[in-house]
């Protein structure tokens, strides 16, 4: 998050305030907060490196887990939602 913070600083604010709102929106159906304030501070990460680009799906080059790999992709809006 602090690479994301210096290389795009107005990508990593407002994953800051998705984090915020998807997670009390998630607690209050009874999902799993963590998993969506994570997915969330990660859902730009590609932005890092082209931060001029609105979509982006290059997770693939951090060590992250499948499941917020995957999490990250449907964000991105380049897959589909089933």
């Amino acid at each position: 998050m602090a690479e994301l913070a210096v290389k795009a600083p107005g990508t990593f604010q407002h994953s800051l305030q998705v984090a915020n709102i998807a997670e009390a929106v998630i607690n209050k159906i009874g999902g799993n907060g963590l998993m969506i304030k994570v997915g969330a501070y990660f859902h730009d990460i590609g932005k890092m490196q082209s931060p001029q680009y609105f979509v982006e799906t290059p997770a693939r080059n951090y060590i992250l887990p499948t499941v917020l790999i995957d999490f990250i992709k449907t964000l991105d809006g380049t897959t589909q939602v089933s």
